[in-house]
């Protein structure tokens, strides 16, 4: 009997005691931050649902975080006003800290998770990733697959940042017959990092040498995003080494020397197929719009030389500069021909 009425005692004693600890936990996303930045302070609020006001303290495992320690009181539906200083880590990384408050007999009444996407000094996002692609942000203004050839798959990944106020899940994404997306992951939160691989597999149709394609990306069917892509596309290498048209030039750079601004010069070049089949000149192509050229026929027959003359316009132009013109032609031995070029305009 005695027994029996000690529980009940101790029951009725730990029952007000335990309405205390109704413990509920927020997770607040910070979003990316700056890495440079030693600390950091944010301010969150905690609104007191409980049925009588609460004294509590904040308490944490983390020793990043510093907050006032002292014990505070909110009233019954009123809201408690917290801020915190959260010292940065030096490494790259999303981290995630608990920040508890304890009412009086060291109860749990609420959690706070807070998270982080911290980005090392040197990697600063809003320097280094400030091109937009929504709902991306990227360091790549273009995002560049670099040289190949037909047959071959041009692949390169990308990493991305999403801003886009929502998490985003992609499946793999098919912008055209030839052209692939993937991302990593496939669902890609508010404010976290992805990477997005881009796939160009040339076909016998394709165009040789640089292309620039504005690709308009579908995600359920509607435009969520359009992303500039490049790549340079080479004809299929010949495994042969025999027959065939080629191509050889007399020279393979060019320097225009000193010239007053405004001026226009030009330099003249010899192309001779040596080959056994007609050589066709696919394209021409520049780095810059200051360099135009002349080439009379495209086709030229066994041991035919044509003249190719390049004209650089200084207009507008000063100081030491390097420019390139590249030819494109059907020998598969030598299908690219870069010519360079330099020149000082004073």
């Amino acid at each position: 009997m005695r027994q029996s009425i000690f529980i009940t005692l101790l029951l009725s004693c730990f029952t007000p005691c335990l309405s205390f600890a109704q413990n509920t936990s927020t997770f607040v996303d910070l979003g990316l931050v700056r890495g440079e930045y030693r600390q950091i302070t944010q301010t969150f609020y905690w609104k007191n649902n409980l049925n009588r006001a609460v004294s509590f303290v904040l308490d944490s495992p983390d020793t990043a975080l510093r907050y006032d320690s002292r014990l505070q009181q909110v009233d019954k539906g009123a809201t408690a006003t917290i801020q915190v200083e959260m010292r940065l880590p030096q490494k790259f990384g999303y981290y995630v800290y608990t920040l508890d408050l304890l009412d009086t007999a060291r109860f749990k009444v609420h959690t706070f998770q807070l998270g982080a996407q911290v980005l090392a000094a040197p990697q600063d996002v809003f320097g280094t990733y400030d091109e937009t692609h929504w709902p991306f942000k990227s360091k790549h203004k273009v995002y560049n697959l670099g040289i190949g050839r037909v047959g071959d798959t041009l692949r390169k990944t990308f990493d991305v940042y999403n801003f886009g106020g929502q998490t985003f899940h992609f499946t793999p994404i098919n912008a055209s017959d030839t052209l692939f997306f993937n991302f990593k992951p496939t669902k890609i939160e508010h404010h976290h990092f992805g990477k997005m691989s881009i796939s160009y597999v040339p076909t016998d149709t394709a165009n040789y040498g640089y292309s620039k394609v504005v690709v308009p990306l579908l995600v359920k069917g509607e435009v969520e995003s359009y992303f500039p892509v490049q790549y340079t596309v080479l004809p299929k290498e010949d495994s042969s080494g025999t027959a065939g048209p080629r191509i050889e030039l007399d020279k393979n750079s060019y320097d225009f020397r000193e010239v007053q601004s405004g001026k226009v010069v030009s330099a003249l070049f010899q192309i001779t197929n040596s080959g056994d089949e007609q050589l066709n000149i696919l394209k021409v192509q520049s780095n810059c719009e200051c360099l135009s050229y002349q080439l009379p026929q495209y086709d030229v027959d066994p041991n035919q030389t044509v003249e190719l003359v390049v004209f650089f316009d200084t207009t507008n132009r000063r100081g030491f500069e390097k420019k390139t013109l590249a030819l494109f032609s059907n020998d598969v031995m030598h299908s690219t021909q870069v010519i360079d070029f330099q020149i000082s305009v004073r």
